[in-house]
């Protein structure tokens, strides 16, 4: 067998349950790069100012309901 051969692998796009049918099926084609930016930036911002609050609602309100509140949200 021939080392320099690669596999390759081909798709088949029009079987009912591709991953391809089901994005165009449900209109789930990704959003414009600004508003991926945008997502991105909020999930910085809220971990950002949550690292900051949680030491000290812990130390206000004991590590226990802290953590439980923080885990449900």
């Amino acid at each position: 067998m021939d080392g320099t051969r690669l596999l390759q692998y081909k798709y088949d796009w029009s079987e009912q349950t591709s991953f391809h049918n089901y994005i165009e099926r449900l209109d789930l084609a990704c959003a414009d790069s600004e508003t991926i930016g945008m997502i991105g930036s909020a999930f910085f911002l809220g971990w950002t100012l949550f690292a900051i609050a949680i030491p000290r609602l812990a130390d206000l309100y004991g590590r226990k309901p802290v953590w439980l509140a923080a885990v449900a949200v």
